[in-house]
């Protein structure tokens, strides 16, 4: 029983959730905003973040393990990604969405691997554009 009590809490601790943070570059303006997200294991959650105009943004994300092929409008354009969906074994995909208290809208795709770290292309309804990392 001693050696399963250390599993127990660590298990606990993973299966609770916890809080992330990635980075939102402007590609036009240079600019970061730091994205604040949750993660329970399930493959959907939360984010938040304030934009350097100091707009809130709230939104959420979702991850599948496996994209349709021909995935990615955002990501995928422009150069972003070269890999098409599927064809990477470990990673998934993700789109994200969040909508800002002075109107902005930023629309994201990102691929992700086990680790919990990824990357991806975001859009806003200004003609903005924005790499995440997280």
């Amino acid at each position: 029983m001693k050696t399963l009590v250390p599993f127990l809490l660590l298990a606990g601790v993973f299966l609770s959730g916890c809080t992330l943070h990635g980075r939102l570059y402007n590609l036009e303006t240079g600019t970061t905003t730091i994205v604040t997200f949750s993660y329970s294991g399930s493959g959907h959650g939360h984010l938040t973040g304030t934009l350097p105009s100091g707009e809130v943004m709230k939104g959420e994300y979702t991850t599948v393990a496996d994209a349709a092929y021909g995935w990615g409008s955002i990501y995928g354009a422009g150069g972003s990604a070269t890999a098409s969906a599927g064809s990477v074994s470990g990673k998934q995909y993700g789109t994200a969405v969040a909508t800002g208290d002075k109107g902005t809208v930023i629309n994201c795709e990102y691929v992700t691997g086990m680790s919990l770290h990824g990357s991806g292309a975001c859009k806003d309804n200004h003609g903005g554009k924005y790499k995440l990392m997280f």
